[in-house]
């Protein structure tokens, strides 16, 4: 659990974006073609690059 250091209060954690699998794939895809950059893809797609690279 995450606690506030003064108050010792719970914070809501956020969850994790998940991805439908057909966009994972378009995704995938596009960075195949090698038309655009790593960036550009993560940019166009609201993703991290991390998440295009892997």
């Amino acid at each position: 659990m995450v606690y506030q250091s003064s108050t010792r209060k719970k914070l809501k954690r956020s969850k994790r974006k998940q991805h439908h699998p057909a966009l994972k794939a378009k995704i995938a895809l596009e960075a195949l073609k090698g038309a655009e950059t790593i960036g550009e893809l993560a940019n166009r797609f609201g993703g991290h690059l991390t998440m295009i690279h892997q």
